[in-house]
């Protein structure tokens, strides 16, 4: 499975008519600068949603150490990435701009369990 995909936040490729086959760029969201400034292009951070009220969150956690680098509050796609993770898909974000605030390629990297 292709781990890149479009930028420019379009969902798309895969399958026809897979609206959870999301690949989109984003920046991130309120960037935790002490978490961010160890982060290169090319790493990959895991794509949580996470419990809230009124509505869950998404971020981006670097899997070795469970911080989260920022959110991805401002993607027009988020939810239908919170929509499709409730159904067990599962989604990773690759930094692709170390700017401020920093880019990533978020896209999806597990099917549900049949």
């Amino acid at each position: 499975m292709s781990e890149g995909g479009s930028a420019g936040g379009t969902a798309g490729g895969g399958q026809l008519g897979d609206l959870c086959n999301l690949s989109f760029a984003t920046p991130l969201n309120g960037p935790d600068p002490a978490v961010v400034g160890t982060l290169n292009d090319g790493d990959v951070l895991r794509v949580d949603v996470r419990p809230g009220a009124p509505y869950p969150s998404v971020v981006c956690v670097v899997p070795q150490t469970g911080k989260v680098a920022g959110s991805l509050a401002t993607a027009m796609e988020v939810a239908d990435l919170i929509e499709c993770h409730g159904k067990g898909h599962r989604f990773s974000a690759r930094v692709t701009g170390s700017g401020q605030p920093p880019l990533v390629q978020v896209y999806r990297t597990g099917l549900p369990s049949a």
